[in-house]
């Protein structure tokens, strides 16, 4: 911990920036994904190893000396969905959950399963399964804004300190977002070859929604 090299004795937000600009000068910054290991044993009611059982999680980073990924900031990036949309929630079952989504161009349902194994709930019915509901969400993607969010950035400045740079990741984009976000890898598989047009038009209106929210980024401290 006396070294000067020691993450204790380093000011590890300015060290993020330098190493993401390339002006470290061969300096490089450990950040350990832990939170995945930290969720599941919380799920799991399982505590942490002392002295970090009381701790928040900023604070076990501290602990450790060491850096995280602090992509809590892409809560900043706030997408407005239409006013018209309307959005409800109807429970099915002790575990399942329906959303069905109301939009001028028709809706999407989708639902939602709690499980024992992880606190993230799993899909059983993907919000596009059909055309009808690619063009919906076709329709949200051309008609949603994107807001910065000044409240939730100084409260998460204050929040992490220095313990790295602000950190945000951009959404998913085309195909990747058909596979993992809205309808699964064989869905969207056939949706390519069955509905190339309205697929076409949906990542351009992806597209178009992802540049808004890059100006966004632009003008933002991240």
């Amino acid at each position: 911990m006396s070294r000067p090299t020691d993450h204790s004795n380093i000011d590890l937000r300015q060290l993020h920036l330098d190493v993401v600009r390339g002006t470290s000068d061969g300096k490089i910054i450990w950040q350990p994904r832990i939170g995945c290991w930290l969720t599941d044993k919380r799920f799991a009611g399982v505590p942490l190893p002392e002295p970090y059982e009381s701790m928040t999680v900023p604070g076990i980073y501290r602990a450790l000396n060491c850096s995280p990924r602090i992509y809590e900031f892409n809560a900043c990036f706030r997408r407005i969905e239409d006013s018209r949309v309307i959005r409800n929630e109807r429970k099915l079952s002790e575990t399942d959950t329906e959303i069905t989504i109301h939009t001028p161009a028709g809706k999407q349902v989708s639902i939602y399963r709690i499980t024992s194994s992880s606190p993230h709930r799993i899909q059983v019915k993907r919000e596009i399964e059909s055309e009808a509901e690619m063009r919906v969400a076709l329709w949200r993607a051309e008609h949603s804004t994107w807001v910065w969010d000044q409240t939730r950035y100084e409260a998460l400045c204050a929040e992490w300190g220095n313990l790295g740079a602000p950190t945000m990741f951009m959404p998913r984009v085309n195909v990747q977002d058909l596979y993992i976000n809205t309808m699964g890898v064989e869905k969207a598989t056939y949706a390519l070859y069955d509905w190339p047009d309205t697929v076409a038009a949906y990542f351009d209106a992806l597209d178009e929604s992802h540049a808004r929210l890059i100006r966004v980024i632009n003008a933002s401290p991240i």
